[in-house]
């Protein structure tokens, strides 16, 4: 927690062949990125505390910088990471100057900026991803429209606190998702339904809100009619019963401590 610790330079000198980097202490991720991240060896980037802390997301790592230091993180497979409005140096904000983060399959991103522009462009830099865990607090509907439509992503887990129009746009942009767990207030039974029918492929939904019993059942009677396979939750689910779902067994552990596919 000592940003001053003495024994900085010594704890980084043992890190040179790690591949998981789950600490907040930027003095010692930033001396191994200097001295190491040339190697490129690093997979996984970043904590999935904040959610569990008082103090949300201040801890972890901040996408500024992550692209401070892109050409070190090309070869990542999974990177938790949150942005606002702190200042951002121009050239971080041109796509033609940073890398396509190509390897990148598991995102957990946290936006809380006015402006969300630099979470769009970050996105676009990442058009494998299989797994996107979004929160937005913020961004403006001009932003959203300029995020790339994206092919690969088969799980999307929502936090959103934007306007109805936002979301129903960012969803078109995913619509090969087969695995939607969303929360927003913001949105009505037909709002959500209307989601539904833009994932032909959506075989397993968690609506995390509070809805009432008719809601549910409508939900629940429109999914079916378009796949009678399709699992819905709502709001807190016995895990147990989620793990029937070969999607939720896929991808519960994505932000837990890295474990490589196939493993």
């Amino acid at each position: 927690m000592n940003h001053e610790c003495n024994s900085i330079e010594r704890i980084t000198s043992f890190l040179s062949d790690i591949q998981v980097l789950r600490i907040s202490n930027y003095a010692i991720s930033t001396r191994y990125l200097r001295t190491f991240g040339h190697l490129k060896k690093l997979k996984s980037f970043g904590s999935s505390n904040y959610f569990q802390s008082t103090r949300f997301y201040i801890e972890e790592v901040h996408l500024r910088y992550v692209l401070k230091f892109a050409q070190c993180l090309t070869n990542l497979e999974q990177l938790t990471t949150y942005c606002d409005d702190e200042f951002y140096d121009d050239s971080f904000l041109v796509e033609s100057q940073l890398p396509i983060f190509g390897n990148l399959l598991h995102l957990e991103l946290v936006d809380a900026s006015n402006d969300g522009s630099t979470f769009t462009k970050f996105l676009n830099l990442c058009p494998n991803l299989l797994n996107l865990s979004l929160t937005v607090f913020y961004a403006k509907i001009n932003r959203i429209r300029q995020i790339n439509r994206n092919f690969n992503v088969q799980r999307l887990d929502l936090r959103f606190y934007l306007d109805r129009e936002n979301i129903l746009k960012f969803m078109e942009k995913f619509p090969n998702c087969r695995y939607l767990s969303i929360s927003s207030l913001s949105l009505s039974r037909q709002d959500l339904i209307q989601i539904i029918s833009t994932l032909p492929h959506l075989s397993l939904l968690h609506a995390k809100d509070n809805w009432i019993d008719l809601a549910k059942i409508q939900i629940k009677n429109y999914c079916h009619s378009q796949n009678p396979k399709i699992d819905v939750y709502f709001g807190s689910t016995d895990e147990k019963l989620m793990m029937s779902h070969e999607l939720y067994r896929k991808f519960r552990n994505s932000f837990l401590p890295f474990i490589k596919s196939g493993s």
